[in-house]
Formats: structure tokens, C-alpha cells, sequence
């Protein structure tokens, strides 16, 4: 082989060892999975609303939860329908028995999703792996995070 030919060689071999450590290492950062202790870097401050007769949440992040703010992430857990006619579906740490709205959990171990096609077929409380953008909520009367452009992965 030509002196040429054994540096063309080489020069490629290193650019196919470089590409895929870029490839990797855009799909790493692409997606972060995150468990639901994670989460959990949040305190929650409560007052009522008398003109709206409500209770009113604030919601203080910690750095761990304001570090995945629109990052891909992907999360495990348990589909479970709010409102069926208009979409509303959230993925909870614990299945619906268990979860925020009917046992003991608090409001970080939900996240409302808003799916990329509109109609997602599942059973409540099916357990699923779901990625998409995260994203902090900061409306008192809505839940503190949302997964945009959420997708099932498994």
C-alpha cells in the first residue's frame, strides 16, 4: 500500500472513531432519563383565593428540577386519564389509587402530558415509559410540570 493510501486509511478510521463518539454523545444529551426523586427538589407554598375561592399553589424549584427545563427527558410511570374528551392525561409515580389526586402523594409525583398525536390509546394505570420536553409550570392551578411533545417509548 502507498504511503497515501495508508494515510487516507488512518484518516478515515479516526474520522468513523469521531463520528460515532459525536453521535453518542448527542444521543446522550438528547434524552436524560430522571426518576421521580428527582422530582421531589420542590416545596410547595399554600394560600387560599377568596375571588376565585380556591386554594393557590406556588411552587418553589429546587436547582435539580430548574437544570431539566427544556431538556428531552424521559420518565417510567403510570398513565392515568384525567379528562378523556378533552386529552388530559398525566403519567403519576403511583398508579391512580395511590396517586396525588387519591392518596398521599404530592403534586411532584404527577406531570401532565401533551401528546404529539392527539389520540393515545392505553389502560389507566398501565405502566409506561414516556420522553419528551420538559417543562416547569409556574400556574397556580395547573399541575407544576409538563412533558411537551411527549411520546411512548416502550
Amino acid at each position: 500500500m502507498s504511503r497515501l493510501g495508508f494515510l487516507l486509511t488512518d484518516f478515515m478510521r479516526s474520522f468513523f472513531v469521531i463520528f460515532f463518539i459525536l453521535v453518542g454523545a448527542v444521543r446522550v444529551q438528547a434524552q436524560a432519563p430522571i426518576s421521580w426523586k428527582t422530582l421531589e427538589d420542590v416545596e410547595f407554598a399554600y394560600t387560599f383565593v377568596e375571588a376565585k375561592n380556591d386554594w393557590k399553589k406556588a411552587a418553589s424549584f429546587g436547582e435539580k428540577v430548574k437544570a431539566l427545563e427544556g431538556k428531552e427527558i424521559e420518565m417510567k410511570g403510570y398513565l392515568l386519564p384525567l379528562d378523556i374528551e378533552g386529552g388530559l392525561v398525566v403519567l403519576s409515580a403511583f398508579p391512580f389509587s395511590s396517586c396525588f389526586f387519591c392518596g398521599g402523594a404530592g403534586p411532584e409525583s404527577v406531570i401532565e402530558l401533551h401528546f404529539k398525536k392527539s389520540k393515545i390509546k392505553f389502560k389507566p394505570d398501565e405502566y409506561a415509559t414516556i420522553s419528551g420536553i420538559f417543562r416547569l409550570n409556574t400556574d397556580e392551578f395547573a399541575l407544576s410540570y409538563v412533558l411537551e411533545n411527549a411520546k411512548r417509548v416502550d
